[in-house]
């Protein structure tokens, strides 16, 4: 029998087709389209909001649980990628000590029994035996069979050779990746291309987790395609992966907050257990350390959910809303590592069924507490809950599969790693524009000594400084500036007619008239409700004082569509020049400013008069 009629033996593969029709609901908020009248119908409230988005995840949940049951994961049959799962029949050795020379003993074999395609075995303390008929195989060709189970304890290959003698070849997470016989990412090993049919027995142990492994044949060069493939996909997602992480530590120093050192410590949890899980840390990161790769799954899965609960308690700001709460969570996270220290060091059945209840509660508490927090006012908690969800629709796939509920297939293997590449940027996201408008605030806030919070011109003391400088050189270099007081003499009016709204937007708008006629040098800061002072930098002549006197007075008569229809701001203006020696106030910087103040408050609203010059 060769190998294309071996793999014709396998039984016929027949689709089944799940129509599952559900109805999305996605009216969570309230919002008008361009064009209509009719406002789309809306959650009012928190609760109602979370129990639609509970619903949707729900229903996604299950249509891919029944997805992963009904089609569990084949390799297509060529000539040269054969599945051959379902084909081996197989026997638990309940006390996992049996030797090959037991289970081969024709005398007296085991109760062997078909093993299939979506079986999982649960083996404890004992192992999984199964018998593999091979052969012949071409002799011009090498072949390999692949195991593929994420997090395998151990798994052997035995065949006799010439003298009857077994030789075995040894692979999994508690034998040193440098000694496997193939060096790859999961259990690979070689077969010998015999002249006849030849019978190999694979032995499985795993505990505590369930194993249902897929078994692939491949020819050479398909094995080298697929590597090849493989790694080059891995790097792609693990360059992202990094570069997340490299972000994520720069935002952390560049806005001094404390959510993005903790987003680095979850992502950077969440990438080494993707490296872990697909045997890429095995591989080139600690290829001579069995134990490590055994427990480092299990370590990096607690640290993810210790790092997620108090990143939504830094994000959702719980400590503010309830200490009772903030307590809960440290001593939630805390207790995520501490029981993956007990888990390594005791991996029994009992404290693997509290990690993994640990870990699916850790799941639904977080974005709880985010949606939570968001009902409380905290708005950037809804989007970080959003965020999880990929993560929180995925990860039940590996967590069933761990339960022995769900055989293996690509979603229960690669699942957590799809919802994690959209997760980790979608975070990074939120948290960059929760510290951006954070950053505004505080930098606004610190501002508020040097800038006015209006109009956004410089404040008093900040001109007061500049204008004590530019009387210093011009002093010393024999010049002269000019300086410029200038009055909304409408602002009552408006405030009387329209408003304090109408009339903050005038004094906005003045400032920024003011700006518009001054020059690159020049400094225009508001020092009163309604009033402007203008430093025009020396060496600066009388006319050229006048004329900005004139163009600043024909600015403010121009319409604006920000004031109401027909309403155009009128100024008032006196001008000095400073230092000048019959003029004793323009030799200090407050006192001309106090000057040009009180010569505007001389000046009648509806007087003729609009533009005063001093000491002309």
């Amino acid at each position: 029998m060769d190998v294309v009629e071996h793999g014709a033996m396998l039984p016929a593969q027949r689709g089944r087709v799940i129509a599952v029709r559900f109805r999305f609901v996605s009216l969570f908020f309230r919002h008008k389209m361009p064009g209509h009248t009719k406002t789309v119908p809306t959650v009012r409230t928190a609760s109602q909001l979370w129990r639609r988005l509970g619903a949707t995840a729900l229903a996604l949940l299950l249509v891919v649980c029944a997805t992963s049951w009904a089609t569990p994961f084949t390799v297509p049959l060529t000539a040269d990628r054969l599945d051959i799962t379902g084909l081996p029949e197989g026997w638990i050795d309940e006390s996992g000590r049996a030797t090959v020379d037991r289970v081969a003993d024709a005398g007296n074999p085991p109760p062997l029994k078909p093993t299939g395609k979506a079986t999982s075995h649960q083996l404890g303390e004992g192992a999984l035996w199964l018998r593999l008929p091979l052969g012949p195989l071409p002799a011009d060709e090498r072949w390999y069979l692949e195991v593929s189970f994420h997090g395998v304890d151990r798994v052997s290959l035995f065949h006799q050779d010439a003298q009857g003698q077994w030789i075995g070849q040894h692979a999994g997470d508690l034998v040193p990746v440098s000694r496997w016989p193939v060096r790859h990412r999961i259990p690979v090993f070689e077969i010998k291309p015999p002249d006849a049919e030849r019978v190999y027995w694979l032995r499985i142990a795993n505990r505590p987790i369930p194993v249902s492994p897929q078994l692939t044949l491949l020819r050479e060069d398909a094995f080298d395609e697929q590597r090849a493939g493989g790694y080059l996909l891995l790097g792609a997602y693990f360059g992202l992966a990094l570069l997340v992480v490299y972000l994520s530590a720069i935002s952390a120093r560049q806005y001094a907050d404390r959510a993005f050192a903790i987003y680095c410590l979850y992502a950077s949890s969440m990438l080494m257990i993707q490296m872990c899980f697909t045997g890429v840390g095995g591989l080139y990161l600690w290829p001579n350390s069995p134990w490590w790769n055994n427990a480092a799954p299990y370590v990096f899965s607690q640290l993810s959910c210790t790092a997620g609960t108090l990143l939504v308690r830094e994000v959702g700001s719980v400590s503010r809303f309830s200490g009772r709460m903030d307590r809960l969570m440290i001593g939630w996270a805390l207790f995520g590592v501490l029981w993956a220290v007990v888990f390594v060091l005791v991996p029994e059945r009992s404290s693997f069924a509290v990690l993994t209840v640990y870990q699916a509660s850790t799941m639904v508490l977080v974005v709880s507490l985010c949606f939570w927090a968001w009902q409380r006012g905290e708005r950037w908690g809804l989007w970080l809950g959003l965020g999880f969800m990929p993560v929180l629709l995925t990860a039940p796939m590996p967590l069933l599969r761990n339960l022995g509920l769900l055989p293996a297939s690509v979603l229960t293997q690669y699942s957590l790693a799809v919802g994690a590449a959209l997760e980790i940027p979608l975070q990074l996201w939120v948290l960059s524009r929760r510290a951006r408008e954070n950053s505004e605030a505080r930098l606004r806030a610190r501002a508020m000594d040097s800038v006015d919070p209006l109009t956004g011109l410089p404040a008093t003391e900040v001109l007061q400084f500049r204008l004590r400088d530019a009387l210093v050189r011009g002093r010393r270099f024999k010049y002269r500036c000019a300086v410029l007081g200038v009055e909304v003499t409408n602002h009552g009016q408006l405030m009387a007619e329209y408003g304090r709204e109408v009339a903050d937007r005038a004094v906005v708008l003045a400032g920024a008239r003011l700006l518009g006629v001054a020059r690159d040098v020049d400094t225009v800061a508001r020092v009163g409700a309604h009033r402007f002072v203008m430093l025009m930098e020396g060496p600066v002549s009388a006319a050229q004082a006048v004329a900005m006197a004139t163009q600043a007075l024909a600015h403010g008569l121009n319409p604006s569509p920000k004031l109401p229809g027909g309403v155009v701001l009128k100024f008032h203006v006196v001008s000095a020049m400073a230092p000048d020696a019959q003029s004793p106030q323009s030799h200090d910087a407050a006192h001309c400013i106090d000057w040009l103040l009180a010569e505007l408050s001389q000046m009648r609203p509806d007087g003729p008069k609009t533009i005063v010059h001093l000491n002309y």
